[in-house]
Order: C-alpha cells, then sequence, then structure tokens
C-alpha cells in the first residue's frame, strides 16, 4: 500500500501519464525497499549465510558483521533475487571480494541480476547441482541496456566491476554482454550448467 501511496503522489505532483505509471512505481519499489534491511545475514562457525535482496543497507551490514566474525571463510548464498541499489551492491561486492572468499549455492540456492553479480565477487565459487542463476539486461530512465551500443558508458561501471573481482578485461566484456542480451529487464534468463562453466560463473565442476 505505501509504494501505491508513494508512485500516486509523485504521478500527481508531475502530471506523469497513466503509461509512466510503471516507471514511477518501480522508483517507489526502489525507495521502499530502501527504507528498511532486506538482507538477512546469519553466522555458523565460519559460515555467512546470505538470504533477500540487496539495498542501500546492505554494506554496513556486512562490515558490522565481519567486525564481529572474523573468522568467516565461506558464504552461502539462498535466495538473493536481485537489488534495488545497484550502487551499493557493487560497493558491498568490491568490499567483500577483498576477503577472499568461498562462495557457495546450495542445490535450493538461487540467485538473479543483482545477486549474480554479487555472486562474483567470490574468490572461488561452487555451485551444486539444482542451484538457478539468473540474468538480464538492466533499465533505467525509460531506457535499456541494449538501448546503447557497445563500448558506451553507460555499461562501463559493470564491467569494470567486474575486472575489480578479479576477471580479465576479455571476460568481464564476454559475460557482461550475454547477459544483457540473454533476457529483457522484465524477465529473467536461468543459466544452463554448461554457461555457467563457460562464462566462469562457478570456479569448480558443477
Amino acid at each position: 500500500m505505501k509504494k501505491i501511496i508513494i508512485a500516486l503522489i509523485v504521478v500527481t505532483l508531475l502530471g506523469i501519464s497513466l503509461s509512466q505509471i510503471s516507471i514511477v512505481q518501480n522508483i517507489a519499489f526502489g525507495i521502499f525497499y530502501n527504507l528498511t534491511e532486506q538482507t538477512e545475514l546469519r553466522v555458523e562457525g565460519n559460515t555467512l549465510y546470505m538470504d533477500g535482496l540487496i539495498n542501500s543497507k546492505t554494506p554496513e551490514q556486512f562490515k558490522t558483521v565481519f567486525a564481529k566474525h572474523m573468522n568467516i571463510d565461506t558464504l552461502v548464498m539462498i535466495t538473493v533475487p536481485g537489488s534495488v541499489d545497484d550502487e551499493a551492491n557493487l560497493e558491498v561486492a568490491k568490499w567483500v571480494s577483498e576477503r577472499q572468499l568461498v562462495f557457495v549455492l546450495e542445490p535450493e540456492s538461487m540467485i538473479a541480476s543483482g545477486g549474480t553479480d554479487f555472486f562474483l565477487s567470490g574468490k572461488k565459487r561452487i555451485i551444486k547441482k539444482g542451484a538457478k542463476v539468473g540474468v538480464h539486461s538492466w533499465a533505467g530512465d525509460d531506457k535499456v541496456a541494449t538501448d546503447f551500443p557497445r563500448g558506451h558508458e553507460f555499461h562501463q561501471p559493470y564491467i569494470d566491476y567486474y575486472i575489480a573481482v578479479g576477471w580479465s578485461k576479455p571476460e568481464a566484456e564476454n559475460f557482461y554482454y550475454y547477459t544483457i542480451e540473454a533476457a529483457p529487464a522484465d524477465d529473467i534468463y536461468w543459466m544452463t550448467d554448461k554457461e555457467l562453466l563457460e562464462y566462469h560463473i562457478s570456479t569448480e565442476p558443477i
């Protein structure tokens, strides 16, 4: 209900047409889900379990957890469907990459979109049979990633991120352009086991 109210207020104030309401709802969604912590972090021994959306509060959550549990060496992602704050997502992912953790997807795990980007910050990445890994194009300001030609500056933050967490430039570009062409922004493409190995999403046999 709060998302609807926020969207209607913005529509009224800006005089946005009905055809643009979906854009406003997406903005409202991002605002609403950035107000509270959406990432659940649970520590068992030296393993950190991660569940939920990534938002603007996630970087501080990770820093707090690691300050209290300096022995963490493994991160298990359970269900991480994406991010409502791309900048925060790339920030925390680069910070986590410096910890050189082993990342694990269990058979029941599901990650997609920004969750998939975050997974790539693992030094060693283990994907167990049955786990789902989704990718798609990004969208913003009434444009989608594929509206811009290869080499455009709007693509660079993601490519730079992949390089920052250890990929070569050709690997980073190859995977990035694959993701934005795999599915539109309002859909998800679930990678096959073959693709997970081909694009080095998993560093170990599945």
